[in-house]
């Protein structure tokens, strides 16, 4: 394992922090969509979401959140076995140390704004609306991390399958974020909107 393989499953490490046991719930979350249709939630498009049919969350929910963690397996598997990207499509043109390296830095940068990101908005408690911090800055910060990230897994696992899935799943994670905007302009009102309207969402 070389000293960069070595970073990003450090990287993957605190992913997997994250998504146990610093996990910071959302209402527009895989989970929370496909739960009970007869939620009463405000905003009218989480509202729409949750009440849609169990095939159709499986379609629009599910499966992408499955793919999503499929694609992101793949950097992870390359640390223990880089030949699964011959399999991928590889990008020889790519595969040169200063590319690399600059992904690692991607992928550092991209764990270290997602983890200060869900420090602060917990710290918050989800009583009020975050706007300080990293979220006077963008809205979704922890978001934009995560997207960072993946892209420096593209750069040092550079292969076609990544990058080609890289603008499907932020599609799709974009709908996710309309969704829960619908939810906190709905509880919070004009406090959302003034917020929305003075920070931009993710850039």
């Amino acid at each position: 394992m070389t000293l960069i393989d070595g970073i990003v499953l450090g990287a993957y490490v605190s992913l997997l922090i994250e998504q146990t046991v610093w996990f910071t719930p959302s209402v527009a979350s895989t989970a929370q969509l496909v739960a009970g249709r007869e939620d009463a939630v405000p905003g009218a498009a989480l509202a729409r979401a949750k009440t849609r049919s169990v095939r159709v969350k499986l379609l629009a929910f599910v499966l992408p959140a499955a793919v999503a963690l499929v694609l992101y397996a793949v950097p992870l598997v390359a640390v223990f076995w880089r030949p699964v990207l011959d399999y991928l499509g590889p990008l020889p043109i790519l595969d040169a140390a200063a590319v690399r390296w600059g992904g690692v830095a991607a992928v550092v940068v991209g764990r270290a704004v997602t983890m200060v990101a869900i420090t602060q908005v917990r710290a918050a408690h989800g009583v009020r609306l975050h706007t300080s911090g990293l979220y006077a800055r963008c809205r979704h910060p922890a978001l934009l991390g995560l997207f960072v990230f993946y892209l420096g897994a593209c750069l040092v696992y550079p292969c076609v399958a990544l990058f080609a899935a890289f603008v499907p799943y932020v599609l799709h994670m974009h709908g996710r974020v309309l969704l829960e905007e619908s939810f906190l302009e709905a509880h919070f009102g004009d406090e959302f909107r003034a917020y929305r309207d003075a920070t931009p969402r993710y850039l």
